[in-house]
């Protein structure tokens, strides 16, 4: 009598044709798991060419990383002390992973968090992140270090009240390597006494830069910018100074901005009022239609509005959302 003992599948074994059959229909995670494995594993892995839409990294109560790849959607979440300041630090420490449609946990990982990074931006040929984002200063600045070297798309900071020394170093230190940059904050990062340095992260070439409120922010902040896409929270009064100084030449590379404001009371009547104060305006046919390929953005086509023209003939169309407390600027040539 033969007992029935259970043979582990060679995947490595079969032929390529055969082993590349499977392989493209594991999922992601369960195909990272496996490249893991060993070093013949991450070559294989590699050698399928599979190159992921989008990778991204978030830093908040746990280190996630998030992947795109062939219309799916996984991320990893690390549960780790690496980096983590001595008040909040782990008891336990694991890696959740989000598998499409089911979730699984690595406990006691062996590989650190850039280590793993590293290792998904190579098998799957992406050599930069999406985006970097962070919502907690739960990790000491060092952190930021080790992703240093990292090539970064864009930006962001979003929470009401940070550590401000860990905040100013990261934005410093990031703000010099994105093209888009968001932050989202109760205050200034900087102390008044250095906000001129709030001014020197604005001046870096940017494609794409956001600030809402409550970051206290003003309009010498603005006119130090160089993007090609602006998204801030502004008085409408100040949205109509911006505009004398576009007007006269402000910020040539501008192509496309949006000013929420806060006159939330205001119908669209009185909000043109505010904003074309001294200003030479035309209303446009309501009929007319313009499609504008803003650099970095998705077409954007606009109906009506209002049209300005700059000294040195750049012309600009204006549109009023009252109901939702908007003014939208676009630029061409």
């Amino acid at each position: 009598m033969v007992d029935d003992v259970s043979v582990p599948f060679q995947l490595l074994k079969l032929p390529q044709k055969s082993s590349n059959y499977v392989f493209h229909r594991m999922l992601v995670a369960d195909l990272i798991g496996f490249s893991l494995t060993s070093k013949n594993a991450k070559l294989q892995t590699k050698r399928l060419g599979l190159k992921a839409e989008d990778v991204h990294l978030e830093i908040r109560s746990g280190i996630i990383i998030h992947i795109s790849l062939q219309h799916t959607f996984t991320y990893f979440k690390f549960y780790t002390n690496e980096y983590r300041t001595s008040e909040h630090r782990l008891e336990e420490e694991c890696i959740n992973m989000y598998l499409c449609t089911r979730l699984g946990e690595w406990k006691t990982p062996i590989f650190r968090v850039r280590q793993f990074l590293d290792h998904v931006l190579d098998i799957f040929h992406v050599t930069n992140i999406s985006e970097l984002e962070i919502t907690t200063d739960h990790f000491e600045t060092t952190i930021y270090d080790s992703f240093d070297k990292l090539e970064i798309e864009s930006f962001s900071m979003y929470h009401i009240d940070l550590n401000r020394l860990s905040l100013q170093y990261a934005l410093k230190k990031f703000s010099r390597k994105a093209n888009q940059l968001s932050i989202l904050m109760s205050r200034n990062p900087f102390t008044a006494e250095t906000s001129k340095q709030l001014q020197v992260v604005l001046t870096r070439n940017m494609d794409h830069i956001v600030l809402y409120h409550p970051i206290k922010y003003d309009l010498n902040d603005l006119f130090v910018t160089n993007t090609y896409s602006l998204m801030v929270d502004m008085k409408i009064e100040d949205v109509n100074m911006f505009l004398k100084h576009w007007i006269h030449g402000l910020d040539r590379k501008l192509e496309l901005a949006c000013f929420g404001y806060k006159e939330l009371q205001l119908k669209n009547e009185a909000v043109v009022e505010i904003l074309f104060k001294n200003v030479d305006y035309q209303v446009a046919p309501a009929e007319r239609e313009l499609t504008i390929h803003p650099t970095g953005s998705q077409q954007i086509c606009v109906k009506g509005g209002y049209d300005v023209r700059r000294v040195d003939g750049t012309e600009e169309n204006i549109t009023v959302n009252s109901q939702r407390s908007l003014i939208d600027m676009v630029f061409w040539s």
